[in-house]
């Protein structure tokens, strides 16, 4: 599972994108056995495999918005 990690609520640049642990203390652990405090992140926005592969096959057949 990946995720975006922000420490601002109206941030658009992440403060870290990839994999996490999430320690029972609340302490995130990054890639390369990095810790982050629970006290440094404002909010985390999780991305699931099955989600970004399902919203990439998903068509729309309704013809709006088509100009042909």
């Amino acid at each position: 599972m990946d995720v975006a990690i922000y420490d601002d609520p109206v941030d658009d640049d992440p403060l870290y994108e990839g994999p996490i642990v999430v320690h029972a203390n609340g302490w995130i652990e990054l890639e390369g056995d990095r810790l982050l405090s629970p006290s440094a992140v404002h909010h985390i926005d999780v991305y699931d495999d099955d989600e970004v592969a399902e919203a990439g096959t998903e068509r729309d057949d309704s013809g709006v918005g088509r100009s042909d």
